[in-house]
């Protein structure tokens, strides 16, 4: 990247409640210090942050260069896609991973229509983003969206599981154990 080219960043938010507002909030700050930023979010969301955005005192039209770019998960999200939905959660996770190519391509879309992107930022949760970073040949990092309890917790869940800590029963449990091995397998934090 040459010295007269701006930084272009991506941001790729998990597309669940408390996942999105980071990342915007991240846009902003890093929009404001000029660099360009891309926020990839699923079909529904983008939607939203269309409706909302279209006011005068939004990113991208007061000088701001936030760009949006939507991409199709074959599972709708709902509107505040969280807790209550905790049944979904495996197939949720599923859609995510499926993801991946899609969104490599998407990727490379965007490096090649320029600017040149310098660097992929996806939420920790969204583990099909940064494979799809790596498949477009670019350089990727993670983004913890939640405070530092919130990171303790997480890391911990795979050995409360298996010390029998959790008091989790059925399938709730199975939909806790998949998700939370997968993102900590991807990280390479598994058999602590």
């Amino acid at each position: 990247m040459g010295s007269h080219e701006k930084l272009h960043v991506v941001l790729i938010p998990l597309p669940a409640q408390g996942h999105v507002v980071p990342i915007i909030y991240l846009a902003r700050k890093l929009a404001l210090l000029g660099v360009t930023v891309t926020i990839i979010n699923v079909d529904s969301i983008h939607e939203t942050l269309q409706q909302s955005w279209k006011s005068e005192d939004n990113p991208v039209s007061n000088g701001h260069n936030i760009r949006l770019e939507s991409i199709s998960m074959d599972l709708r999200v709902p509107n505040g896609f969280d807790e209550k939905n905790f049944d979904a959660q495996a197939a949720f996770c599923e859609a995510i991973f499926r993801m991946e190519d899609p969104l490599a391509e998407l990727l490379s879309r965007i490096d090649r229509d320029g600017p040149r992107v310098a660097c992929v930022v996806s939420d920790f949760y969204h583990l099909s983003a940064p494979h799809a970073a790596k498949k477009a040949g670019l350089a990727g990092a993670s983004f913890w969206p939640g405070n530092a309890a919130w990171a303790a917790i997480e890391f911990h869940v795979p050995k409360l599981l298996e010390m029998g800590d959790v008091p989790v029963k059925g399938e709730a449990l199975i939909d806790l154990e998949v998700c939370s091995k997968k993102t900590w397998d991807f990280y390479g934090a598994s058999g602590r």
